[in-house]
């Protein structure tokens, strides 16, 4: 398999998909460091609830079972195809 989408083949997404995922998260966790960075300097600035250290770990851990679900869903998929060859046999 071709290095550069062994990635993407493990994880079952397009490419499409894959930076629309990264990016989304890149770009959240910019906005909250640019709010924790404003904070820390001028204390008096408030972090948008949406920024806070909780929103943004609720935000980390949806993205990251979304990306777990697909991976586990590819997984059971093969094994269920891996199964059905070996009961055949």
């Amino acid at each position: 398999m071709n290095i550069l989408t062994r990635h993407l083949h493990e994880q079952d997404i397009s490419y499409i998909q894959h930076a629309s995922f990264a990016l989304g998260i890149a770009l959240r966790l910019s906005a909250s460091v640019v709010m924790f960075t404003l904070h820390g300097l001028l204390p008096w600035i408030s972090i948008q609830r949406r920024y806070d250290l909780e929103a943004t770990s609720v935000f980390l851990v949806q993205q990251n079972d979304w990306i777990e679900s697909t991976t586990r869903r590819l997984t059971d998929e093969v094994k269920n195809d891996f199964d059905g060859v070996t009961n055949t046999l």
